[in-house]
């Protein structure tokens, strides 16, 4: 492999690692498994679930950077784009069903064949993307500038910039206090008895 065709290889492939990262965090929250017992016919199938068109949305949008990222691999691996697509549907596929069967033994969860589903479209028209608008400005990211190390730090922060917001959004989702319960009020001190130590 020529010297800078390993270089992207060794970057895009950190990106995936780290898309990975954001995406199990995500979608494996609150990281409270329970090993129960589960049926066999659930590891194959786990169920339509409960997913509506916000959860089908934020699918897509949760699993559109594993596909621009692969696609960036798959091109730096010289793939042919009919390929490139397959790959990606499968990796994306074979990723999302494994955390639906994971989410088996999160009790707060409801797997879904339809988020498989959606996962696996997020990351192809991720794929897509890349190769409408970013195929060529990514390959040539070495005539962008001329040291590397320049290139890695854009590599790095627009990578960095994409999961954070996407980390943010999502846990702004799942953190809020829609479900709060008025009887509880939030205190600071001994606001409710008035016992004040200021």
């Amino acid at each position: 492999m020529h010297y800078q065709n390993r270089r992207n290889f060794i970057f895009a492939a950190f990106l995936l690692l780290c898309s990975y990262i954001v995406i199990f965090i995500i979608t494996l929250y609150p990281y409270q498994f329970e090993i129960h017992k589960i049926q066999i016919r659930e590891l194959f199938f786990p169920g339509w679930g409960e997913s509506g068109i916000f959860d089908v949305t934020r699918n897509i949008i949760l699993f559109a950077p594993l596909g621009l990222i692969a696609a960036w691999l798959f091109r730096v691996l010289k793939i042919s784009i009919r390929r490139m697509y397959l790959y990606v549907f499968l990796l994306a596929f074979a990723t999302s069903y494994f955390i639906e069967v994971v989410q088996l033994t999160l009790q707060s969860r409801y797997p879904s064949f339809i988020d498989v589903i959606s996962n696996s479209l997020g990351a192809v028209l991720g794929s897509f993307g890349f190769h409408v608008l970013f195929g060529d400005v990514l390959m040539s990211l070495s005539d962008f500038t001329k040291n590397r190390h320049r290139k890695a730090m854009f590599t790095a922060a627009a990578v960095l910039i994409i999961n954070v917001v996407t980390l943010s959004w999502m846990t702004g989702i799942l953190t809020s206090f829609m479900n709060w319960n008025d009887s509880f009020p939030l205190l600071v001190g001994n606001e409710q008895t008035a016992n004040r130590p200021w």
